[in-house]
């Protein structure tokens, strides 16, 4: 890891990791809807015929599964301090701290220690 990087981490607020899972879940989900899109439109246009149908549904399901799986990893987003589920609540307006132990999402995630 260079210096840039871990100087980034340090600096990186509990909101910024936040907003950092959600842009992954995001990008995950657009996975998960263009894969079942697409599985959706070869039933539609009835590619393959019967033969493939049954991997046509598989893909459809596949999909599915990555929007789950994104929905899930999203729904388990922690308080880094108490560790209490924030994962519902990320969405909410006006939401700066943990409504568990009160701790704001703006400071650093990752507090450095001293050296004595």
């Amino acid at each position: 890891m260079t210096s840039r990087e871990q100087n980034e981490r340090t600096t990186e607020t509990i909101r910024d990791h936040f907003k950092r899972r959600k842009r992954r879940t995001l990008a995950v989900m657009a996975i998960g809807i263009a894969v079942g899109a697409a599985g959706v439109g070869c039933v539609f246009r009835d590619i393959g015929g019967s033969r493939f149908q049954p991997v046509v549904l598989a893909v459809i399901a596949c999909g599915a599964a990555i929007i789950l799986g994104a929905l899930l990893y999203l729904d388990r987003t922690r308080c880094p301090k108490c560790l209490w589920r924030l994962g519902p609540l990320l969405n909410t307006p006006g939401l700066n701290f943990c409504i568990h132990c009160g701790i704001s999402l703006d400071t650093p995630l990752y507090q450095r220690r001293r050296v004595p």
